[in-house]
Protein backbone atom coordinates (compact mmCIF):
# COMPACT_ATOMS: atom_id res chain seq x y z
CA UNK A 1 0.00 0.00 0.00
CA UNK A 2 1.31 3.44 -0.95
CA UNK A 3 1.33 5.86 1.95
CA UNK A 4 0.11 9.45 1.54
CA UNK A 5 2.93 12.01 1.93
CA UNK A 6 1.77 13.04 5.36
CA UNK A 7 1.64 9.40 6.49
CA UNK A 8 5.24 9.02 5.43
CA UNK A 9 6.23 11.91 7.70
CA UNK A 10 7.60 10.38 10.91
CA UNK A 11 6.89 13.51 12.94
CA UNK A 12 3.26 13.48 11.83
CA UNK A 13 2.90 9.80 12.76
CA UNK A 14 4.52 10.36 16.14
CA UNK A 15 2.25 13.33 16.89
CA UNK A 16 -0.81 11.29 15.89
CA UNK A 17 0.29 8.40 18.11
CA UNK A 18 0.80 10.68 21.10
CA UNK A 19 -2.63 12.20 20.54
CA UNK A 20 -4.22 8.75 20.38
CA UNK A 21 -2.58 7.74 23.65
CA UNK A 22 -3.68 10.96 25.36
CA UNK A 23 -7.22 10.28 24.18
CA UNK A 24 -7.34 7.04 26.11
CA UNK A 25 -7.30 4.44 23.32
CA UNK A 26 -10.92 5.20 22.49
CA UNK A 27 -13.00 7.30 20.13
CA UNK A 28 -11.61 10.52 21.56
CA UNK A 29 -8.08 9.28 20.87
CA UNK A 30 -8.96 8.48 17.28
CA UNK A 31 -10.42 11.97 16.81
CA UNK A 32 -7.32 13.64 18.25
CA UNK A 33 -5.04 11.50 16.08
CA UNK A 34 -7.08 12.35 12.99
CA UNK A 35 -6.83 16.06 13.83
CA UNK A 36 -3.03 15.83 14.04
CA UNK A 37 -2.84 14.04 10.68
CA UNK A 38 -5.09 16.65 9.05
CA UNK A 39 -2.93 19.44 10.46
CA UNK A 40 0.14 17.70 9.05
CA UNK A 41 -1.57 17.37 5.66
CA UNK A 42 -2.44 21.09 5.60
CA UNK A 43 1.10 22.09 6.56
CA UNK A 44 2.64 19.82 3.93
CA UNK A 45 0.21 21.03 1.27
CA UNK A 46 1.10 24.63 2.01
CA UNK A 47 4.83 23.90 1.84
CA UNK A 48 4.39 21.93 -1.38
CA UNK A 49 2.32 24.72 -2.90
CA UNK A 50 4.88 27.39 -1.99
CA UNK A 51 7.75 25.26 -3.28
CA UNK A 52 5.84 24.76 -6.51
CA UNK A 53 5.34 28.51 -6.85
CA UNK A 54 9.07 29.07 -6.40
CA UNK A 55 9.85 26.42 -9.02
CA UNK A 56 7.27 27.76 -11.47
CA UNK A 57 8.73 31.26 -11.16
CA UNK A 58 11.50 30.07 -13.48
CA UNK A 59 9.11 28.53 -16.00
CA UNK A 60 7.03 30.12 -18.70
CA UNK A 61 4.47 32.59 -17.35
CA UNK A 62 2.45 33.94 -20.30
CA UNK A 63 1.61 37.41 -18.88
CA UNK A 64 5.35 38.14 -18.51
CA UNK A 65 6.44 36.70 -21.85
CA UNK A 66 6.98 39.18 -24.67
CA UNK A 67 3.87 38.97 -26.89
CA UNK A 68 4.60 37.84 -30.43
CA UNK A 69 4.37 40.23 -33.36
CA UNK A 70 1.33 38.28 -34.53
CA UNK A 71 -0.47 38.76 -31.22
CA UNK A 72 0.26 42.47 -31.24
CA UNK A 73 -0.97 42.75 -34.82
CA UNK A 74 -4.21 40.94 -34.01
CA UNK A 75 -4.71 43.07 -30.91
CA UNK A 76 -4.50 46.27 -32.96
CA UNK A 77 -3.13 46.67 -36.50
CA UNK A 78 -3.32 50.43 -36.08
CA UNK A 79 -1.12 50.40 -32.96
CA UNK A 80 1.39 48.11 -34.70
CA UNK A 81 1.70 50.59 -37.56
CA UNK A 82 1.74 53.65 -35.32
CA UNK A 83 4.26 52.35 -32.75
CA UNK A 84 7.43 52.86 -34.88
CA UNK A 85 6.09 56.23 -36.07
CA UNK A 86 5.51 57.38 -32.49
CA UNK A 87 8.93 56.07 -31.48
CA UNK A 88 10.63 57.93 -34.31
CA UNK A 89 8.85 61.20 -33.55
CA UNK A 90 9.73 60.87 -29.84
CA UNK A 91 13.39 60.34 -30.77
CA UNK A 92 13.30 63.46 -32.95
CA UNK A 93 11.99 65.58 -30.09
CA UNK A 94 14.42 67.34 -27.78
CA UNK A 95 15.45 65.12 -24.83
CA UNK A 96 13.40 65.56 -21.65
CA UNK A 97 14.22 68.83 -19.92
CA UNK A 98 15.24 67.67 -16.43
CA UNK A 99 17.68 70.34 -15.24
CA UNK A 100 18.54 73.95 -15.92
CA UNK A 101 21.76 74.72 -17.87
CA UNK A 102 23.42 75.99 -14.69
CA UNK A 103 22.91 72.74 -12.77
CA UNK A 104 25.43 69.92 -12.92
CA UNK A 105 24.28 66.56 -14.20
CA UNK A 106 23.62 63.78 -11.71
CA UNK A 107 24.56 60.33 -13.01
CA UNK A 108 22.05 57.65 -11.97
CA UNK A 109 22.91 53.96 -12.38
CA UNK A 110 19.73 51.85 -12.58
CA UNK A 111 19.35 48.14 -11.79
CA UNK A 112 16.45 45.76 -11.26
CA UNK A 113 15.57 42.08 -11.09
CA UNK A 114 18.96 40.57 -10.28
CA UNK A 115 17.33 37.64 -8.41
CA UNK A 116 20.33 36.71 -6.23
CA UNK A 117 22.63 36.66 -9.27
CA UNK A 118 23.94 40.19 -8.70
CA UNK A 119 27.56 39.05 -8.81
CA UNK A 120 27.00 37.92 -12.40
CA UNK A 121 26.37 41.49 -13.52
CA UNK A 122 29.54 42.17 -15.50
CA UNK A 123 30.18 45.82 -14.80
CA UNK A 124 28.54 48.44 -12.61
CA UNK A 125 29.44 51.92 -13.91
CA UNK A 126 30.36 54.58 -11.40
CA UNK A 127 27.86 57.31 -10.71
CA UNK A 128 26.36 59.63 -8.13
CA UNK A 129 23.33 57.48 -7.33
CA UNK A 130 22.58 53.77 -7.70
CA UNK A 131 18.95 52.60 -7.78
CA UNK A 132 17.76 49.00 -7.51
CA UNK A 133 14.06 48.65 -8.35
CA UNK A 134 13.39 45.33 -6.64
CA UNK A 135 13.68 41.55 -6.87
CA UNK A 136 17.12 41.56 -5.34
CA UNK A 137 16.59 37.89 -4.45
CA UNK A 138 14.98 34.73 -5.73
CA UNK A 139 13.64 33.10 -2.55
CA UNK A 140 13.19 36.22 -0.43
CA UNK A 141 14.97 34.89 2.67
CA UNK A 142 16.73 37.31 5.03
CA UNK A 143 20.06 35.68 4.19
CA UNK A 144 19.63 36.32 0.47
CA UNK A 145 18.44 39.88 1.04
CA UNK A 146 21.37 40.60 3.35
CA UNK A 147 23.82 39.19 0.82
CA UNK A 148 22.39 41.48 -1.87
CA UNK A 149 22.50 44.45 0.51
CA UNK A 150 26.14 43.73 1.38
CA UNK A 151 26.95 43.61 -2.33
CA UNK A 152 25.31 46.99 -2.84
CA UNK A 153 27.29 48.38 0.10
CA UNK A 154 30.52 47.33 -1.59
CA UNK A 155 29.80 49.50 -4.64
CA UNK A 156 31.41 52.96 -4.75
CA UNK A 157 28.31 55.07 -5.39
CA UNK A 158 27.69 57.82 -2.88
CA UNK A 159 23.98 57.06 -2.55
CA UNK A 160 22.16 53.76 -2.99
CA UNK A 161 18.37 53.46 -3.10
CA UNK A 162 16.48 50.15 -2.95
CA UNK A 163 12.81 49.26 -3.37
CA UNK A 164 11.59 45.71 -2.68
CA UNK A 165 10.12 43.42 -5.33
CA UNK A 166 7.64 40.58 -5.13
CA UNK A 167 10.51 38.06 -4.74
CA UNK A 168 11.86 39.88 -1.67
CA UNK A 169 9.25 38.33 0.60
CA UNK A 170 10.96 38.80 3.96
CA UNK A 171 10.52 42.57 3.61
CA UNK A 172 6.72 42.20 3.54
CA UNK A 173 5.35 41.45 7.00
CA UNK A 174 2.28 39.88 5.38
CA UNK A 175 4.22 37.00 3.82
CA UNK A 176 7.23 36.86 6.14
CA UNK A 177 5.72 34.01 8.14
CA UNK A 178 5.32 31.87 5.04
CA UNK A 179 8.90 32.58 3.98
CA UNK A 180 10.04 31.49 7.45
CA UNK A 181 7.96 28.30 7.33
CA UNK A 182 9.03 27.35 3.82
CA UNK A 183 12.73 27.89 4.50
CA UNK A 184 12.92 26.48 8.02
CA UNK A 185 13.54 29.83 9.73
CA UNK A 186 12.86 30.05 13.48
CA UNK A 187 9.35 31.44 13.97
CA UNK A 188 10.61 33.63 16.83
CA UNK A 189 12.51 35.65 14.22
CA UNK A 190 9.44 36.35 12.07
CA UNK A 191 8.85 39.80 13.57
CA UNK A 192 12.51 40.74 13.18
CA UNK A 193 13.40 42.24 9.80
CA UNK A 194 17.03 41.23 10.43
CA UNK A 195 18.32 43.25 7.49
CA UNK A 196 21.22 45.69 7.94
CA UNK A 197 20.61 48.54 5.47
CA UNK A 198 23.45 50.74 6.74
CA UNK A 199 24.57 53.03 3.92
CA UNK A 200 21.51 52.16 1.81
CA UNK A 201 18.24 54.08 1.54
CA UNK A 202 15.57 51.37 1.67
CA UNK A 203 12.28 52.95 0.60
CA UNK A 204 8.95 51.32 1.36
CA UNK A 205 6.24 53.86 0.59
CA UNK A 206 8.61 56.55 1.78
CA UNK A 207 10.85 59.31 0.44
CA UNK A 208 14.37 60.57 0.89
CA UNK A 209 15.97 63.84 -0.23
CA UNK A 210 19.56 63.53 -1.44
CA UNK A 211 22.08 66.34 -1.89
CA UNK A 212 24.36 66.66 -4.90
CA UNK A 213 26.28 69.86 -4.29
CA UNK A 214 23.84 72.73 -4.62
CA UNK A 215 21.22 70.43 -6.14
CA UNK A 216 18.80 68.17 -4.27
CA UNK A 217 16.70 65.29 -5.59
CA UNK A 218 13.74 63.73 -3.79
CA UNK A 219 13.31 59.98 -4.35
CA UNK A 220 10.11 58.09 -3.52
CA UNK A 221 9.81 54.28 -3.47
CA UNK A 222 6.72 52.08 -3.94
CA UNK A 223 6.94 48.24 -3.74
CA UNK A 224 3.26 47.33 -4.35
CA UNK A 225 2.31 45.30 -7.44
CA UNK A 226 -0.98 44.03 -8.90
CA UNK A 227 -1.87 40.53 -7.69
CA UNK A 228 -0.01 37.89 -9.71
CA UNK A 229 -2.01 34.71 -9.08
CA UNK A 230 -5.56 33.85 -7.98
CA UNK A 231 -4.48 32.15 -4.75
CA UNK A 232 -2.31 33.11 -1.79
CA UNK A 233 1.39 32.88 -2.62
CA UNK A 234 4.76 33.93 -1.26
CA UNK A 235 4.91 36.95 -3.57
CA UNK A 236 5.28 40.16 -1.59
CA UNK A 237 3.43 43.48 -1.64
CA UNK A 238 0.50 42.37 -3.81
CA UNK A 239 -2.80 44.21 -3.92
CA UNK A 240 -6.00 42.53 -5.14
CA UNK A 241 -7.81 43.20 -8.44
CA UNK A 242 -10.34 46.01 -8.42
CA UNK A 243 -8.72 47.54 -5.37
CA UNK A 244 -10.64 50.64 -4.27
CA UNK A 245 -8.41 53.63 -3.58
CA UNK A 246 -4.64 53.75 -3.54
CA UNK A 247 -2.98 50.38 -2.80
CA UNK A 248 -0.24 52.07 -0.77
CA UNK A 249 -0.51 54.19 2.39
CA UNK A 250 1.51 57.19 1.25
CA UNK A 251 1.16 58.89 -2.12
CA UNK A 252 4.35 60.21 -3.75
CA UNK A 253 4.84 63.85 -2.77
CA UNK A 254 4.35 66.47 -5.47
CA UNK A 255 8.03 67.42 -5.27
CA UNK A 256 9.22 63.89 -6.21
CA UNK A 257 12.10 64.07 -8.69
CA UNK A 258 12.75 60.32 -8.97
CA UNK A 259 9.99 57.75 -8.63
CA UNK A 260 10.99 54.11 -8.06
CA UNK A 261 8.56 51.20 -8.09
CA UNK A 262 8.87 47.50 -8.76
CA UNK A 263 5.83 47.26 -11.01
CA UNK A 264 5.79 49.21 -14.26
CA UNK A 265 3.08 51.81 -14.72
CA UNK A 266 0.27 50.77 -17.02
CA UNK A 267 1.13 51.03 -20.75
CA UNK A 268 4.86 51.59 -20.25
CA UNK A 269 7.14 48.57 -20.52
CA UNK A 270 4.25 46.30 -19.54
CA UNK A 271 4.10 44.09 -22.64
CA UNK A 272 1.09 45.19 -24.68
CA UNK A 273 -1.47 43.69 -25.16
CA UNK A 274 -0.89 41.80 -21.88
CA UNK A 275 -0.66 45.25 -20.24
CA UNK A 276 0.26 44.01 -16.76
CA UNK A 277 1.34 47.40 -15.40
CA UNK A 278 -0.30 49.29 -12.55
CA UNK A 279 -2.92 51.96 -13.34
CA UNK A 280 -2.34 53.63 -9.96
CA UNK A 281 1.36 54.07 -10.77
CA UNK A 282 0.52 55.62 -14.14
CA UNK A 283 -1.77 58.08 -12.38
CA UNK A 284 0.98 58.87 -9.85
CA UNK A 285 3.50 59.47 -12.64
CA UNK A 286 1.17 61.91 -14.37
CA UNK A 287 0.58 63.72 -11.09
CA UNK A 288 4.22 64.25 -10.07
CA UNK A 289 5.87 64.08 -13.53
CA UNK A 290 9.21 62.79 -12.21
CA UNK A 291 12.45 63.57 -14.00
CA UNK A 292 13.23 59.85 -13.74
CA UNK A 293 10.93 56.89 -13.18
CA UNK A 294 12.70 53.56 -12.53
CA UNK A 295 10.82 50.26 -12.40
CA UNK A 296 11.33 46.57 -13.22
CA UNK A 297 9.25 43.39 -12.78
CA UNK A 298 8.73 42.78 -16.53
CA UNK A 299 12.03 41.29 -17.69
CA UNK A 300 10.93 41.40 -21.33
CA UNK A 301 9.99 45.07 -20.97
CA UNK A 302 13.56 46.27 -20.40
CA UNK A 303 14.31 49.60 -22.06
CA UNK A 304 14.20 53.39 -21.90
CA UNK A 305 11.30 55.68 -22.81
CA UNK A 306 10.97 59.42 -23.03
CA UNK A 307 8.03 60.67 -20.99
CA UNK A 308 6.71 64.10 -22.00
CA UNK A 309 3.36 63.92 -20.16
CA UNK A 310 1.57 65.78 -22.95
CA UNK A 311 -1.46 65.29 -25.18
CA UNK A 312 0.41 62.98 -27.56
CA UNK A 313 1.43 60.64 -24.73
CA UNK A 314 -2.07 60.68 -23.26
CA UNK A 315 -3.59 59.77 -26.63
CA UNK A 316 -1.08 56.93 -27.07
CA UNK A 317 -1.91 55.55 -23.63
CA UNK A 318 -5.63 55.71 -24.43
CA UNK A 319 -5.08 53.71 -27.62
CA UNK A 320 -3.20 51.03 -25.69
CA UNK A 321 -5.81 51.03 -22.95
CA UNK A 322 -8.69 50.33 -25.32
CA UNK A 323 -6.88 47.44 -27.00
CA UNK A 324 -5.33 45.75 -23.97
CA UNK A 325 -6.33 42.16 -23.29
CA UNK A 326 -8.17 42.81 -20.03
CA UNK A 327 -9.35 40.28 -17.48
CA UNK A 328 -7.38 38.98 -14.53
CA UNK A 329 -3.66 39.53 -14.85
CA UNK A 330 -2.73 35.88 -14.35
CA UNK A 331 -5.00 34.79 -17.24
CA UNK A 332 -3.48 37.06 -19.88
CA UNK A 333 -1.15 36.08 -22.70
CA UNK A 334 -2.67 32.67 -23.44
CA UNK A 335 -5.53 33.55 -25.80
CA UNK A 336 -5.06 32.51 -29.41
CA UNK A 337 -5.64 34.29 -32.69
CA UNK A 338 -9.27 33.16 -32.91
CA UNK A 339 -10.11 35.01 -29.70
CA UNK A 340 -8.67 38.27 -31.02
CA UNK A 341 -10.36 37.88 -34.41
CA UNK A 342 -13.79 36.61 -33.45
CA UNK A 343 -14.26 37.66 -29.82
CA UNK A 344 -12.63 41.07 -29.75
CA UNK A 345 -13.01 41.87 -33.47
CA UNK A 346 -9.88 44.02 -33.03
CA UNK A 347 -8.97 44.24 -36.72
CA UNK A 348 -12.47 45.31 -37.78
CA UNK A 349 -12.83 47.74 -34.89
CA UNK A 350 -9.52 49.40 -35.78
CA UNK A 351 -10.66 49.92 -39.36
CA UNK A 352 -14.10 51.37 -38.64
CA UNK A 353 -13.64 53.09 -35.26
CA UNK A 354 -13.17 56.66 -36.43
CA UNK A 355 -14.57 58.04 -33.18
CA UNK A 356 -11.58 57.01 -31.09
CA UNK A 357 -8.92 54.93 -32.87
CA UNK A 358 -8.17 57.25 -35.76
CA UNK A 359 -8.87 60.36 -33.73
CA UNK A 360 -6.31 59.36 -31.10
CA UNK A 361 -3.84 58.31 -33.80
CA UNK A 362 -4.07 61.81 -35.27
CA UNK A 363 -3.52 63.29 -31.80
CA UNK A 364 -0.40 61.15 -31.33
CA UNK A 365 1.16 62.13 -34.66
CA UNK A 366 0.06 65.77 -34.68
CA UNK A 367 1.08 66.42 -31.06
CA UNK A 368 4.49 64.84 -31.57
CA UNK A 369 5.10 66.73 -34.82
CA UNK A 370 4.21 70.05 -33.21
CA UNK A 371 6.69 69.35 -30.40
CA UNK A 372 9.44 68.42 -32.88
CA UNK A 373 8.92 71.67 -34.78
CA UNK A 374 8.63 73.74 -31.59
CA UNK A 375 11.80 72.42 -29.96
CA UNK A 376 14.02 71.51 -32.92
CA UNK A 377 13.07 74.11 -35.55
CA UNK A 378 11.83 77.13 -33.66
CA UNK A 379 13.91 76.55 -30.52
CA UNK A 380 10.91 77.07 -28.27
CA UNK A 381 11.25 77.01 -24.50
CA UNK A 382 9.85 74.26 -22.30
CA UNK A 383 8.93 74.45 -18.61
CA UNK A 384 11.32 72.66 -16.26
CA UNK A 385 9.98 69.73 -14.27
CA UNK A 386 7.29 68.49 -16.65
CA UNK A 387 9.26 65.87 -18.62
CA UNK A 388 11.40 62.88 -17.75
CA UNK A 389 12.72 59.41 -18.48
CA UNK A 390 11.12 56.02 -17.83
CA UNK A 391 13.65 53.22 -17.33
CA UNK A 392 13.20 49.47 -16.92
CA UNK A 393 16.72 48.13 -16.15
CA UNK A 394 15.72 44.47 -15.57
CA UNK A 395 18.90 42.38 -15.74
CA UNK A 396 17.38 38.88 -15.77
CA UNK A 397 16.15 36.94 -18.77
CA UNK A 398 12.43 36.32 -19.28
CA UNK A 399 12.54 32.90 -17.56
CA UNK A 400 14.41 34.25 -14.55
CA UNK A 401 17.34 31.87 -15.05
CA UNK A 402 20.38 34.04 -15.79
CA UNK A 403 21.64 37.60 -16.02
CA UNK A 404 21.57 38.81 -19.62
CA UNK A 405 21.97 42.59 -19.26
CA UNK A 406 23.65 45.20 -17.10
CA UNK A 407 22.67 48.55 -15.62
CA UNK A 408 21.15 51.46 -17.52
CA UNK A 409 22.75 54.86 -16.90
CA UNK A 410 20.82 58.14 -17.03
CA UNK A 411 22.24 61.63 -16.61
CA UNK A 412 19.72 63.95 -14.97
Amino acid sequence: MKLAPWMADEQALEAAGDAFLRGGWGLRGLVLAAERLVEAQITLSRRTSDALHQKQARKRMPPWDAPSAGTQLLASPLICVLRPVYGLLSALRAPPYTRSPTQRAVRVVCLSDTHSQHRSVDEIPDGDLLIHAGDLTDLGTPEQIQEAADWLKSLPHRYKVVVAGNHDGWLDAGVRGRIAELNGIDESAVDDTRIDWEGICYLQNSSVTLEFGSRTLTVHGIPQIPQLEPHVTIHAFQYPPYHVGLPWPTAPPAETDILVSHSPPLHHGDLFPNSIGCAHLLEAAWRVKPALYVFGHTHAGRGVERAYYDDAQRAWEMMLHRRREGGMLWARGERGWSWWLFRRWSVVRDLVSVCWAWRDAVRVVFGSLVSVIWTRVWGGERPLGREGWMVNPACMDVRGQRIVAGPIVVDL
